[in-house]
């Protein structure tokens, strides 16, 4: 065992209680059950703004390589050589909103100090798996949550800038299908 285990920086003497009358034994899985429900929320966020940027990389993959404007004959006019540049571009956004992240090495270790909940934390080089489960076996109740909670607010700037560019390809996306209309007004 190296002795890495993460930081434990909560404060374990402060009274846990609550002061609204609520039996401890029940607020302790309120608290437990919220920040996972969260948690697990959170992810289903994740994976429904990859499917939607899936989807519309489908959508304008299809317009574009198999839609009314031949790829070759995109240079004829502006309005069509500007609807493959819009539409590659919502591609490309579309891509950095699915594409994984996987923090580095530094990052990782860095997230190892703040929690001890998701897989990249877990993965830090430091962290042997006889650590780990020392920490499962020793940690009260307060340093889990406290391990939970920092991993949300993690996941959840994740989750931020993957709608980001998600909202950054629909922009993109709806001038590729003005222009699709202007190319059909163009050639009218």
């Amino acid at each position: 065992m190296s002795g890495n285990l993460p930081k434990r920086p909560v404060d374990t003497s402060l009274n846990i209680s609550g002061k609204e009358g609520v039996d401890i034994n029940y607020l302790s899985r309120v608290r437990a059950q919220y920040v996972i429900t969260q948690h697990t929320t959170m992810l289903h966020q994740i994976q429904f703004a990859d499917a939607k940027a899936a989807a519309l990389m489908a959508l304008i993959g299809l317009l574009t390589l198999r839609g009314p404007i031949p790829i070759e004959a995109a240079t004829s006019n502006i309005i069509d050589s500007l609807f493959v540049l819009v539409a590659a571009l919502t591609i490309l956004f579309s891509l950095a909103a699915i594409m994984p992240r996987f923090p580095g090495r530094s990052k990782r270790e860095r997230l190892l100090e703040m929690e001890c909940w998701s897989w990249p934390a877990l993965s830090a080089n430091s962290l042997e798996a006889e650590d780990y489960a020392l920490f499962i076996q020793t940690s009260e109740q307060s340093e889990l949550l406290h391990s939970v909670a920092n991993s949300n607010v993690i996941v959840a700037r994740l989750l931020r800038r993957k709608f980001l560019y998600l909202r950054i390809s629909f922009v993109f996306a709806t001038c590729a299908i003005l222009l699709l209309g202007a190319h059909f007004g163009y050639k009218m």
